[in-house]
């Protein structure tokens, strides 16, 4: 009863472990959405200043979603289903968005260092 108990524990334990690791089907590994998501904040700034500067050119939201997405090689749907799949547990969505604005607040550090040194 005790070997049973301790087979029926490892068992368990091991796919606790592997569903933890492994995202299902079509979902964006954890470290690329972070990716994608700081490129389409990035995408987002850099259309709000081209907006800013010239309301009247048709660049759209869309267009810049779809380069960034294009460059991380998924598509919309996938990116939804991923975006869907992520924000159900908030504890991990949340974690999701802190690497996020710790890689944005690097980028920031390095384009002010730059900045600085062209002065």
């Amino acid at each position: 009863m005790k070997h049973l108990i301790f087979i029926l524990s490892f068992f368990v334990i091991l796919i606790a472990c592997r569903n933890k690791n492994n995202s299902p089907d079509g979902i964006i590994p954890e470290n690329q959405f972070v990716s994608i998501l700081v490129d389409i904040h990035l995408a987002d700034a850099t259309l709000n200043i081209i907006q800013m500067k010239n309301a009247n050119l048709e660049f759209t939201a869309d267009d810049y979603y779809f380069s960034v997405l294009k460059k991380h090689n998924t598509n919309k749907q996938k990116f939804d289903k991923s975006l869907e799949y992520y924000s159900k547990d908030m504890v991990r969505y949340n974690k999701i968005y802190d690497e996020v604005l710790k890689n944005l607040s690097i980028l920031e550090g390095n384009f002010s260092k730059k900045a600085i040194k062209t002065k």
